[in-house]
């Protein structure tokens, strides 16, 4: 049966590249596709924020009619030319609609934001843990090779016995069938190396030579682990950052769902070749089963929001505490198994010799191989199982960059606040407007009058209406006694003395004299005076 040397001469053959951990996350996040595509994402939501923010500007569009057939009543057929025309819209109010999709903009810009740098941590720690389960494969590939080279060891003193005493055969035999066994494990933790290291090429571009892999907290201990990378307030994760911004992001979305319930007043200025117009628009959905729906929907998505970030803060203390745990007991097996390699490598020791005064049997000197073995194999596993831990210690306190040295790439700035401007001069003429309301409102309480008996109209603290699209049986009468007063001032109003005239006038025209109507019978009167309530100039008209 021939060893397994040529495989493993195999790995150790590999291009050299010597790559450590650091280096390993430094490339991960400076190339990997899920940290571009998140850089991007988080760039597109820059470009939303401006979107939303060009809802504050007006709109210009080039409009153009063609009538290509028209008939009048008269059958006639007329041609018309190109018609032409510019149009332009403007939002005056909207309820803060447009504010709000730009608040929802702007968190969803935060949490494209600090999801790259959460997608930067998951990928680091992808990377590390792929490292981390090359050279844990590695290890037990050497351990292997220690146990081996034991059982070449024994099989050649077989070899030799056999030669002057046939009736021992079958003892080689059984030294042969442990070493395969061991052959079996080596050949399977080399199956492991290699496809880690395979994996671990999606992240690096080349592959790393099994040589190079070696130990990144060689010189770390949980304690100083967790002094130098404990996070205070586990609210800061880049991961509770995200989902806080996603939560806010859906509160903006529900106001703006809220808003575009309530009318929307637009400015709306066009000229054609025939035609000059500027107008405002209002557009209200009076009847929109689907907005109520969409404003409920969103109040479940608040729910699943506040859900998750609350699971996803326990999680993180969760794997941080179990981290901190594993760490300590790992060192702790590891520290037991050594002694006990120290102890059983004594007891193969004084088995071999036994063996060769025919005190032990060959069974019970590859009993002790295979004791040691296991004992060997224990504490590489223990060593990795600190690493391990180490590394998931890391990345639950979110500081596998920060333990790298490395970061992703940039993500882009906020944009200004461009809208600003606009914002205040609309939130200037709504709190004027509002006060004006309020104060008219205010004043006419406190003006009214008592509302007579037997009349129909309400009282005024039950008819007063804040919208004025709406006038009330209040306002009505409001109006019909400012008309009664107007009249009765104009005919309180004292008379005034017009110039004297000094031209003749006809008889009934003549002012200040009587007029004789016995005289005047004989034409029909036009005008007549009534000098006896009214007062001089009070000229009454007579019916012809």
């Amino acid at each position: 049966m021939k060893p397994v040397f040529p495989l493993i001469a195999l790995v150790a053959a590999a291009p050299a590249a010597a790559q450590n951990l650091q280096n390993v996350v430094r490339e991960a996040l400076s190339k990997d596709p899920a940290v571009i595509e998140a850089n991007a994402d988080a760039a597109a939501a820059a470009d939303d924020i401006r979107i939303a923010q060009a809802g504050h500007y007006p709109t210009l569009s080039l409009t153009g009619t063609q009538t290509l057939l028209h008939r009048d009543r008269s059958g006639r057929e007329r041609k018309y030319k190109l018609n032409p025309g510019l149009q332009a819209t403007l939002n005056l109010y909207a309820w803060g609609g447009v504010d709000a999709k730009v608040r929802q903009s702007r968190h969803k810009f935060r949490y494209h934001r600090h999801k790259t740098d959460e997608v930067a941590g998951e990928v680091g720690h992808e990377a590390g843990t792929l490292y981390l389960a090359a050279l844990r494969a590695k290890e037990l590939i050497q351990t292997a090779r220690h146990n081996l080279q034991r059982h070449h060891a024994i099989i050649k003193d077989l070899q030799i016995i056999t030669r002057h005493d046939k009736g021992r055969l079958s003892e080689l035999d059984q030294a042969q069938a442990r070493r395969l066994q061991v052959e079996a494990y080596l050949a399977e933790q080399t199956r492991i190396l290699e496809l880690s290291l395979s994996r671990l090429g999606r992240y690096t571009g080349t592959r790393i030579a099994p040589q190079s892999l070696n130990n990144p907290f060689v010189r770390d201990t949980p304690d100083s682990l967790v002094t130098r990378f404990r996070r205070p307030d586990l609210a800061q994760l880049p991961g509770y950052q995200a989902q806080a911004a996603e939560r806010e992001s859906v509160l903006a979305e529900g106001a703006a769902r809220k808003s575009s319930r309530y009318p929307s007043i637009n400015l709306i200025a066009g000229a054609t070749r025939d035609n000059r117009e500027i107008y405002l628009n209002l557009s209200w959905d009076v009847f929109n089963p689907a907005a109520h729906y969409e404003v409920k929907k969103n109040a479940h998505t608040l729910v699943a929001a506040e859900a998750k970030m609350d699971a996803l803060l326990r999680d993180s203390a969760e794997r941080g505490r179990s981290a901190e745990m594993d760490m300590r007991q790992s060192l702790k097996r590891a520290g037991i198994a050594q002694q006990q390699i120290a102890a059983q490598k004594k007891v193969i020791k004084a088995y071999e010799l036994q063996f060769k005064i025919a005190r032990r049997t060959l069974i019970d000197v590859l009993d002790a191989y295979s004791d040691l073995s296991n004992i060997e194999l224990t504490e590489v596993a223990a060593q990795n199982d600190f690493r391990d831990a180490a590394w998931t210690y890391l990345a639950s306190q979110g500081a596998v960059a920060q333990w790298a040295q490395a970061a992703p790439p940039a993500a882009p700035a906020e944009p200004a606040d461009f809208g600003a401007p606009l914002r205040r001069w609309h939130d200037k003429i709504s709190d004027t407007l509002r006060r004006k309301t309020k104060n008219k409102n205010k004043t006419v309480a406190q003006t009214l009058p008592d509302v007579p008996a037997g009349t129909n109209a309400a009282p005024a603290r039950t008819l007063r209406e804040p919208n004025p699209f709406s006038p009330t049986a209040q306002r009505a009468w409001l109006l019909g006694q400012a008309k009664k007063q107007k009249a009765q001032q104009a005919a309180a109003r004292p008379a005034v003395k017009p110039p004297k005239r000094t031209d003749a006038a006809p008889p009934l025209l003549r002012v200040g004299k009587a007029v004789d109507f016995t005289a005047a019978r004989s034409a029909p009167p036009v005008l007549g005076v009534d000098t006896t309530n009214a007062p001089a100039f009070a000229v009454k008209r007579t019916p012809l």
